[in-house]
């Protein structure tokens, strides 16, 4: 038998441990072993010289604008009218050739817009050890990311991770009468 130590912890502590056990017995590991965790998974996107998705910076607006976006956006900053300017405008743009597209709008408008690649990227922020804990904070800070969900990850071999996660197992599996619960803030 393993040497024992008691430790006293507060009672809001100890609920939310143990519920954090309860959760963890019966929520989605999604095929991955202990010691897992939630994590938010969202996209960005990365400044690179050739990427996934042409975009323009236009230095008048300081706006960023996609090359789905840019006809519409031009037409209506730059007031374009005349057909024959949408026209020529329309085809330079689907050429997807960033120093074409900005070379004829310095040449035509007089305006400086600088083409740039973005690539995509998916990252893992923040670690929640229930579901629960990371889909609320997904639902309350969501605007904060582009395209999140969460993504269970594996703490392959941290023995950190598995010794948090063996005691959350531990004080959720325990008696409530083993546990010492202080139920007053001890002074400092």
């Amino acid at each position: 038998m393993e040497d024992q130590v008691t430790i006293e912890i507060p009672r809001a502590l100890y609920d939310e441990i143990k519920e954090m056990a309860e959760k963890r017995k019966t929520q989605d590991c999604r095929a991955t072993g202990d010691p897992y965790y939630y994590c938010v998974e969202h996209e960005i996107h990365i400044r690179s010289q050739d990427g996934d998705d042409l975009k323009f910076y236009d230095t008048r607006t300081q706006k960023h604008i996609g090359i789905e976006e840019l006809f519409e956006y031009m037409t209506r900053e730059y007031d374009i009218t005349k057909e024959e300017e949408m026209d020529d405008l329309e085809d330079v743009i689907s050429s997807h050739v960033a120093e074409d597209i900005e070379a004829y709008v310095l040449e035509e408008y007089g305006r400086l817009i600088e083409g740039y690649y973005v690539t995509k990227r998916h990252v893992h922020d923040n670690v929640f050890i229930t579901e629960g804990a990371c889909e609320e904070h997904i639902r309350k800070h969501g605007h904060i990311y582009k395209n999140p969900f969460s993504y269970v990850e594996h703490a392959l071999y941290s023995r950190e991770m598995m010794a948090v996660v063996k005691m959350i197992d531990t004080i959720g599996n325990a008696e409530a009468h083993l546990i010492s619960i202080i139920t007053e803030q001890a002074p400092q």
